[in-house]
């Protein structure tokens, strides 16, 4: 972009608010419910330390995962003790059929409701959870000849006379989601170790 003074009346576009998607993201990974547990709501690699529990215990857990080019996210417990505390988990809205491993073995799907998915148990430590989040691919029909590839939350609109070209636009989705498309949490889902935020994206 090129450098034009407004004397502070003019707020630059993409150039000037892109760079704000990365903190937004960063401080909204995770969060607390109100039953003393936590939430899972943007995945990426990170590692968290909180309180859980109506004992207030310590816990530490390690998030590993190539999110969004894989569809494995692995969660670590660090926890010393046995504790009990719910651990829920986002569950994006292109995703129709998530699945959850404990210590590599399979376990059925905890109900999900309005997105969520909570998983209430005695977690010991060194337990590891992975969520996978099997991304299909779909073809969709749109206006003008235009067709759009989707597979997971990566869209590829094809080739079309208004186009011209082929994009390959993740950023698109992530800014809107972040910026535009808002919605509230569930009820209980209050803030997180960090921030207080009233709304996440649905499908990233």
């Amino acid at each position: 972009m090129s450098y034009r003074p407004n004397g502070g009346h003019g707020v630059a576009c993409c150039g000037g608010n892109v760079h704000r998607i990365f903190p937004n993201y960063t401080i909204r990974m995770w969060m607390n419910d109100a039953k003393g547990g936590l939430v899972a709501t943007l995945y990426g690699p990170s590692k968290l330390k909180a309180t859980v529990g109506p004992g207030r215990h310590t816990v530490e857990i390690y998030e590993e995962t190539n999110y969004p080019f894989e569809e494995e996210i692995h969660f670590t417990i660090d926890c010393g003790d046995p504790v009990s505390f719910p651990l829920s988990f986002r569950v994006p809205g292109w995703c129709t059929d998530p699945h959850f491993f404990l210590n590599e073995k399979p376990i059925p799907l905890p109900p999900i409701q309005s997105g969520f998915a909570r998983l209430r148990r005695n977690f010991h430590p060194g337990d590891k959870i992975t969520l996978v989040l099997p991304m299909k691919t779909a073809l969709s029909r749109w206006p003008d000849n235009g067709s759009q590839l989707n597979t997971g939350l990566w869209f590829i609109p094809c080739r079309s006379k208004r186009i011209g070209h082929v994009w390959l636009c993740p950023s698109i989705r992530l800014q809107n989601f972040l910026i535009g498309m808002q919605r509230r949490l569930p009820r209980g889902i209050t803030g997180s170790p960090s921030t207080s935020p009233n709304w996440i994206p649905k499908y990233w």
